[in-house]
Formats: C-alpha cells, sequence, structure tokens
C-alpha cells in the first residue's frame, strides 16, 4: 500500500531529460503525489532564495536508502501513477516529515491546493 512518506525510486518524465529519482510521496488521495529528493540544491533555487525555505535536507546517515546528503524539492508537487510507484525504498525518519511539513508551510512557490492537501493530511490543518 502507498502511504505518505513512502520514499520509491522511479523513472520519471517530470525531469528532462526523463530519468531515474527518489521521489516522497506527500499525500496519497485521489492519487499519489509526491517531491523529488535532490543530491545538490539547484542553482536557480540559489539564486532566487528559495533554498531555505523550500528545501528539506535529509540525512544519508538517518535515511538509509540514501548515499549522499540529499534535498527534498517542496517547490512543486508531482502526480504519479500507482503502477509507477513499486520500488519502495523506505519511510523517511520523523524528523525528515517534520521538516518536510515545516518547508511546505514556509515555502512561497509551492501550490496553495498542495500545501493544503500536505498539511491536512499529516493531521496539521
Amino acid at each position: 500500500m502507498i502511504s505518505q512518506w513512502n520514499v520509491y525510486f522511479l523513472f520519471t518524465n517530470h525531469t528532462t531529460p526523463p530519468k531515474n529519482k527518489f521521489v516522497v510521496i506527500v499525500f496519497t488521495d485521489p492519487k499519489p503525489c509526491g517531491f523529488f529528493i535532490n543530491t545538490k540544491i539547484h542553482p536557480f533555487f540559489l539564486n532566487r532564495g528559495l533554498a531555505m525555505p523550500c528545501m528539506a535536507e535529509l540525512d544519508h546517515n538517518v535515511e538509509k536508502f540514501l548515499h549522499h546528503k540529499s534535498f527534498v524539492d517542496c517547490t512543486k508537487a508531482y502526480d504519479f501513477e500507482v503502477s509507477g510507484l513499486n520500488k519502495l525504498c523506505g519511510t523517511l525518519s520523523t524528523e525528515a516529515q517534520n521538516q518536510i511539513i515545516e518547508k511546505v508551510s514556509k515555502c512561497p512557490v509551492i501550490e496553495a491546493k498542495h500545501r493544503t492537501k500536505i498539511l491536512c493530511e499529516a493531521g496539521i490543518q
């Protein structure tokens, strides 16, 4: 069963070029929606001051499925097909979940409907 905070490794067309990515599911209804996990913060976000309010840092010593310090990009949530979520890597630690919730609540560019849905599913609103 797909649940909030599960991390999957999948091939996605949401990137240019399409490639394999880690994704953390942030809500599941009406369909799974998640954030990408990246190994570095793109200069676009650094140059616009969006790194601190919108990027949750993951410690690879805690999140054992990661090989490097990584960042959850909380600026945009993407829809995924259930059929593509078949390589479950693990579930984020409570600390990482709380950090994502904090970033979602403060990120100025995330769509309001996604912010509300994520916070509701996390029991915050």
